[in-house]
């Protein structure tokens, strides 16, 4: 996926998350880069690696969203996941002040 093929399907996941509140995704890795500039646009990548779901309930709704965007867009049932979440002990300290937005979907 380039950066807005992944905008495209955050923008899916956005209308079709049903949630009581809303929530909020710490993506790392390639997709983060892409969608921040840290990457050079012709970059691609083939998953969105999410480390944190905030709040930490809307996990399984978030997923179950993006399997239906999966559906939807094509995309591998991976195209989201939270693999990387077995690194989270990587964050620093700071993590939450360097945060960088890059839109709100939904």
């Amino acid at each position: 996926m380039e950066s807005g093929a992944v905008e495209h399907a955050l923008e899916r996941l956005g209308q079709r998350l049903s949630f009581r509140t809303e929530v909020e995704l710490l993506l790392v890795g390639g997709a983060a880069g892409m969608l921040t500039g840290v990457l050079p646009a012709g970059r691609t990548t083939t998953d969105c690696d999410v480390m944190v779901y905030a709040p930490e309930d809307a996990t399984w709704a978030v997923e179950s969203a993006a399997a239906e965007v999966a559906k939807d867009l094509g995309l591998p049932p991976t195209w989201l996941n939270s693999q990387v979440q077995i690194r989270r002990d990587v964050l620093p300290d700071d993590w939450q002040s360097r945060r960088v937005w890059v839109g709100s979907w939904g």
